[in-house]
């Protein structure tokens, strides 16, 4: 059976990997198609972006074939979905800026965009901690959690628990058991 999802994910991997074979033959004959009948379009500037641009994405591509090689699942979340995302966008703004309008190439600006939008949304927890646990005004308690608080629901402001299962954890937790863990909870008054 083992045999069976090795070979399962190595047919995915070569599909994957010739649609984007593919992918770069056409927007790379488009380029050049562009290039040769409209040699007004040829703009150094404009050249240099695409094979900069184009080197990133087969330097990804080149990656993602050695992990394919490997009997890596390339389709899985993590970093190979990145650069999968990298590739597909350099592929549209190439196709986009040969085609429609040299504008597009402010699009690949979008990568590096959401780079930074992970790194801030990662770090934030630990650069702005939260603005309640700064504060001592207001009175705080502390409150026992568990798996089931979810699904057994009590009124905001009632402290009477509502289940036999939420009273034994009231009781656990004012005796200081270690198997319950207490949250921070702020009243509001």
């Amino acid at each position: 059976m083992a045999g069976a999802s090795g070979k399962r994910i190595a047919a995915s991997n070569a599909k994957t990997l010739h649609q984007l074979r593919l992918a770069f033959l056409v927007t790379h004959a488009i380029s050049l198609a562009s290039w040769a009948f409209f040699p007004s379009l040829q703009v150094w500037k404009h050249i240099f972006y695409f094979f900069t641009t184009d080197s990133i994405a087969l330097i990804l591509w080149y990656q993602l074939e050695g992990m394919a090689r490997r009997k890596d699942d390339i389709r899985s979340p993590g970093m190979a979905a990145y650069m999968f995302d990298i590739i597909y966008v350099t592929l549209f703004v190439h196709a986009t800026t040969t085609l429609i309008s040299r504008k597009f190439w402010a699009l690949y600006l979008s990568i590096p965009l959401y780079a930074l939008y992970r790194l801030y949304s990662f770090a934030s927890p630990y650069i702005f901690p939260s603005k309640s646990s700064g504060k001592s005004s207001g009175s705080k308690t502390l409150k026992p959690t568990s798996r089931s608080s979810a699904t057994a629901s009590s009124t905001p402001g009632s402290t009477a628990p509502t289940s036999k299962r939420q009273a034994k954890l009231a009781e656990r937790a004012k005796k200081g058991d270690h198997r319950v863990q207490m949250q921070e909870v702020r009243k509001h008054a």
